[in-house]
């Protein structure tokens, strides 16, 4: 998000992070990554709060952001190891992290399919990558009564596109992923009934719709060598 600005993180990012759903998000982001043994990337860091967190639990974390903004309000907010990159021309020795963290990046970066790629080559074999973002089918429940002018939306201008599990579990086996789990977490749509009666037939229990899609993949590992054909005497 290299358009991103200081206002953009302090009346977006900063009051997420420090809400009650930002609280729970990070919480079972951070359950993940207790127990990475090596460095973490914490690549479109923003604010640095996943960042200072993995340090405070005593992981070597880099934060890595390409908005300034972001890196100056990390830096501010006790994050101590930061950079500038760009996700899709990541400036990293290969193999070099045992996990790449992505806490609501991957929707807004111009070139998923390259950074995903990238973020391949930055993880050692048999290193992990976790994704957060937005559940496509959670917006859609709202979409058409957004359209329709019933339920107020105040969508972020910098999200470029929104993800079903399928479709990110596909983004991650194309750019060669391996054990790819993708689950949707957090909250249900809420929704009046009044309104629901006039809109799309959907099930709010349905475990799909939750708000949030978590996704933990594997970079692979090399397989043993083959074998060299022995030519006929």
């Amino acid at each position: 998000m290299a358009n991103a600005d200081e206002r953009y993180f302090a009346t977006r990012i900063v009051p997420f992070n420090e809400g009650a759903k930002g609280r729970a998000e990070a919480e079972r982001v951070l359950e993940r990554l207790r127990e990475v043994d090596g460095r973490v990337l914490d690549l479109g860091c923003g604010p640095g709060f996943t960042t200072r967190r993995l340090e405070e639990y005593g992981i070597q974390a880099v934060g890595a952001d390409l908005a300034r903004a972001g890196l100056d309000l990390a830096r501010e907010s006790g994050a101590s190891s930061l950079v500038q990159l760009d996700s899709a021309r990541l400036a990293v020795r290969s193999a070099s992290f045992a996990c790449v963290v992505m806490t609501h990046v991957l929707g807004h970066v111009a070139s998923p399919a390259a950074t995903l790629v990238e973020v391949r080559r930055a993880l050692r074999p048999g290193g992990s990558v976790l994704i957060t973002t937005p559940n496509a089918r959670f917006v859609d429940v709202y979409r058409s009564f957004n359209e329709r002018g019933l339920v107020p939306y105040h969508r972020d201008p910098t999200v470029l596109r929104y993800y079903r599990a399928e479709t990110l579990e596909r983004e991650l086996r194309l750019a060669g992923f391996e054990r790819v789990l993708v689950e949707p977490f957090g909250a249900a749509p809420r929704m009046p009934r009044e309104l629901l009666s006039s809109g799309p037939e959907v099930s709010l229990a349905d475990p799909e719709l939750r708000e949030r899609l978590m996704a933990v993949a594997v970079s692979p590992t090399p397989g043993p060598p083959r074998a060299r054909p022995v030519a006929p005497e």
